[in-house]
């Protein structure tokens, strides 16, 4: 009876697992949902399973900075005036305990879960999004007063956000993701010469989308991501310089075709307000701010007033449509609201992730991605941010094996003379 207990659990947390991978696809509330079903059979695998382990201080390390943010806000219920407020914003974060905690204890209870077919999925997942996301935008056309207004770029963003319900910047993190993903499979040099060609196509068409939402921080974390990886790889300098090259070719080419793009980078050097002279004026009274509660922070619900006031001051044109702008970086937003202890929990978190990624490209791909991403946007104050970081990031890290065609070049080179197999797998770990 036990043992067929613990298998349903460890099933169900498995199919939990697979929904929550597809959590750009399906309502943000039922992917909250999933979260908490995935955790309770995690917790119940673990205290059903015959082979527990002892968490390792590492794990212990990992969960304990990861969770201390979101326990931060919790505390700050006790004192917070508009407590609604500070709980609605708890309520985004509190993916950041639950994913961690369940992927750990799936970790414990001795069961192996190949995130590789996970990662198989997520691809899976983007690629029909995107697919899609471009054939209503075919036959829905964009908004002439839009682009008269905004320019190509704008109506583009503000169209597919109306269609896939992703803000353009969390879209172009989900296909930076899985492109660079697609780059570690089109990496192995032992793929079919089917495989290779079916990869590099499917690549190019997640590229040409990433290029067309014109998210320049996206563009740029999958540039540097891909050059991480390439890095990383112990393949022939030739090799990695030619990919390198061939990547960052393709993508200023489709910049310069592609008119969203094109606009996008007219934008920086054009006069008036526009969305790169907004980000300078939310960076000047983010860091004003910063000189004066660098130590300790503001509260989070007096942090929006704050940056609200300043812009009334500084820059009043960006309170014209009644919007609340943030940071708008989550390294100036954590500082803000948590002082420099919270930010040196949020970069703690970034260096166990870069230190656990010697052993997997996927995680290097991941790390790089994140820690860009995280200058131009705050990513965790969305719910679609917090999983993201919380899913990928705790899977990779606790699940730790190399991505799938990285157990290939392994195996093969086990395969070869010992001398050389000893030299591949020493340069590799």
């Amino acid at each position: 009876m036990k043992l067929s207990s613990e298998r349903v659990f460890i099933t169900g947390a498995r199919i939990s697992l697979a929904i929550l991978f597809l959590f750009a696809l399906i309502p943000i509330k039922w992917s909250g949902l999933m979260a908490g079903v995935l955790c309770l059979f995690s917790i119940l695998t673990y205290a059903t399973s015959d082979q527990r382990k002892t968490p390792t201080r590492s794990d212990l390390l990992f969960i304990s900075v990861f969770i201390a943010l979101p326990i931060f806000y919790l505390l700050e219920l006790f004192w917070a005036e508009d407590v609604d407020y500070v709980w609605a914003i708890l309520q985004r974060k509190m993916g950041l305990i639950i994913i961690p905690v369940a992927i750990l204890f799936l970790k414990l209870s001795g069961h192996k879960i190949d995130h590789s077919k996970y990662f198989n999925l997520y691809i899976l997942g983007i690629l029909s999004l995107v697919t899609f996301t471009s054939i209503s935008l075919l036959f829905m056309g964009l908004d002439s007063q839009q682009i008269k207004s905004g320019g190509y770029a704008f109506a583009l963003r503000n169209k597919i956000e109306v269609v896939a319900g992703l803000h353009p910047t969390y879209f172009g993190l989900l296909v930076s993701f899985a492109l660079l993903l697609m780059v570690i499979k089109i990496s192995v040099a032992e793929a079919s010469k089917f495989k290779l060609l079916w990869h590099t196509t499917l690549s190019l068409l997640l590229l040409v989308f990433l290029i067309a939402l014109a998210s320049r921080m996206a563009i740029l974390s999958f540039l540097l991501g891909l050059g991480a990886i390439l890095i990383v790889q112990k393949n022939k300098l030739k090799y990695k310089l030619g990919l390198m090259g061939i990547g960052l070719l393709t993508t200023l080419l489709l910049a310069f075709l592609l008119p969203s793009a094109q606009s996008r980078i007219m934008e920086l050097s054009e006069l008036g307000f526009n969305s790169t002279s907004m980000r300078y004026s939310i960076y000047d009274c983010s860091l004003f701010l910063t000189k004066e509660h660098w130590l300790s922070g503001l509260n989070v619900e007096y942090l929006q007033n704050n940056l609200n006031a300043c812009y009334y001051v500084k820059s009043p044109e960006l309170l014209i449509e009644g919007r609340d702008y943030n940071t708008h970086n989550e390294y100036l937003n954590v500082l803000l609201g948590k002082g420099i202890l919270g930010l040196t929990i949020l970069i703690g978190a970034l260096v166990l992730f870069f230190r656990k990624s010697r052993h997997s490209l996927a995680l290097v791909g991941f790390s790089v991605l994140v820690s860009c991403i995280f200058i131009s946007e705050n990513i965790l104050e969305r719910q679609i941010g917090v999983f993201f970081y919380a899913l990928y990031g705790s899977l990779l890290f606790f699940f730790n094996p190399p991505f799938e065609p990285e157990q290939k070049i392994i195996k093969n080179a086990l395969n070869r003379p010992r001398s050389r197999a000893k030299r591949d797998l020493e340069d590799k770990v």
